[in-house]
């Protein structure tokens, strides 16, 4: 939406339109369960989806299904350049990437001269029937370092691994987030007995 290319535009996903309303787009569903029936609706002449779509890939089992994941921070500056030139604004592109690296190298800079013990430890959580948090490898835990938060070490590689009460107490996190959608559920697991007892 940044790359100024919104009239290519012709469905978004229920959490792209939570933060973009204002396109007025055909709702396909959510991240984590697409719907098939209203992406066919759209008539779209290409549809990017997550190896994790693997129902929206094989249904559409086409030249019009482009697979995209990023699991680091440059490798989604690659794809945004990828993006700027399949829809011809190569230049845009460039500005948004080179705004993505400048911002968390000014954070770096102001930051340098804080000891590790002054970073905030930062941790994004998941629910499901456990907790869950992203592993070590994961371009999250890139991006809080990037804005200078401390991040857990989990031992563990992975877009969502397990976490246990000793882990999670070791880690002792200061700062918690996730997204809205699982805001229930996480802070139900997060308030048992043990597991609120961190800073």
């Amino acid at each position: 939406m940044r790359f100024g290319r919104e009239q290519a535009l012709a469905g978004l996903t229920r959490q792209d339109l939570v933060f973009h309303a204002g396109l007025r787009k055909s709702n396909v569903g959510g991240y984590f369960q697409p719907d098939i029936q209203a992406i066919e609706a759209c008539r779209p002449d290409l549809i990017i989806a997550a190896p994790s779509h693997k129902e929206v890939i094989r249904h559409f089992a086409d030249s019009r299904v482009m697979v995209m994941e990023a699991g680091t921070l440059e490798e989604a500056f690659a794809q945004m350049e990828m993006m700027g030139r399949l829809f011809d604004c190569e230049t845009r592109a460039a500005e948004v990437i080179r705004d993505n690296r400048e911002k968390p190298a000014l954070v770096k800079a102001r930051l340098a001269a804080l000891p590790a013990r002054g970073k905030k430890r930062v941790v994004r959580v998941m629910a499901g029937d456990e907790l869950s948090c992203p592993g070590d490898d994961s371009f999250q835990n890139e991006i809080i370092e990037a804005a200078g938060g401390a991040v857990p070490k989990w031992g563990k590689n992975g877009f969502a691994v397990p976490v246990d009460l000793k882990d999670w107490q070791d880690f002792n996190p200061q700062v918690v987030y996730g997204c809205h959608q699982n805001e229930k559920a996480a802070r139900a697991l997060l308030g048992r007995e043990g597991w609120q007892d961190v800073d």
